[in-house]
């Protein structure tokens, strides 16, 4: 790779001398400024947060019951497996189409495989419903990946994806506390409908927030949807 592939010239006089919180200031001044990336945050503190409940102590707790533990790798497995798929899909059969379909089809397929998975009717059905869930996330995530490296200015990619990985860090633990409190209480059952239900947010702003309506490259000059720092 070429050394001065990445290299970023100043855009802003300070912009070499600001400080590190300056700079955070200004990725969430951006991040929470900008309709597009609120929503791609969004959605992407939902998806960690139900995975990892669900992975983490929903299915454990599941296939403990059911006296089959060793089931649980065989699920997470599939999971990964339907990811890898579903991104390979994308990267070989992405510019065919529009995105808008992509980026639907993706939400759907994840939110029937949540509904399957979050069923617990059999060990099967479960791990099917898990399949699918990987497969269907694997094609909007790698959507999301392009737009972000397509609408976030170099100069502020670092500033605004590490903003969003600090906050999407803190979605896990939130997740599984929520599921450990409704399965003591409630049960296994209700932890997972109640868990997976939270997905439904994500669905709704997918298909019906503005930002979304229009995932088309833009052309590089009069491109609007483009995040820009405040002078």
């Amino acid at each position: 790779i070429p050394r001065e592939v990445g290299d970023i010239e100043a855009t802003r006089p300070d912009a070499a001398a600001s400080s590190g919180w300056v700079q955070l200031r200004d990725g969430w001044r951006v991040l929470f400024g900008n309709p597009f990336l609120l929503v791609t945050t969004t959605l992407s503190i939902i998806s960690v947060l139900v995975l990892a409940a669900l992975q983490a102590l929903i299915l454990p707790v599941y296939f403990t019951g059911e006296g089959q533990p060793g089931m649980l790798g065989f699920v997470l497995t599939a999971l990964a497996a339907g990811m890898l798929v579903g991104a390979t899909l994308y990267a070989l059969a992405g510019t065919r189409g529009r995105r808008r379909g992509w980026f639907l089809w993706g939400m759907i397929g994840t939110t029937v495989g949540l509904g399957v998975l979050a069923s617990l009717a059999s060990v099967w059905i479960v791990f099917a419903g898990a399949f699918l869930v990987g497969l269907a996330s694997g094609l909007f995530s790698s959507l999301i990946g392009v737009l972000m490296i397509e609408r976030i200015p170099e100069e502020m990619r670092g500033r605004i994806m590490g903003t969003q990985n600090a906050i999407t860090t803190a979605a896990p633990p939130l997740g599984i506390v929520v599921a450990a409190v409704l399965t003591e209480f409630a049960g296994v059952g209700v932890a997972a409908a109640g868990v997976t239900s939270v997905w439904l947010v994500a669905l709704a702003l997918g298909v019906w927030a503005p930002s979304r309506r229009n995932l088309e490259r833009e052309p590089a000059q009069g491109d609007e949807a483009s995040v820009r720092v405040a002078d």
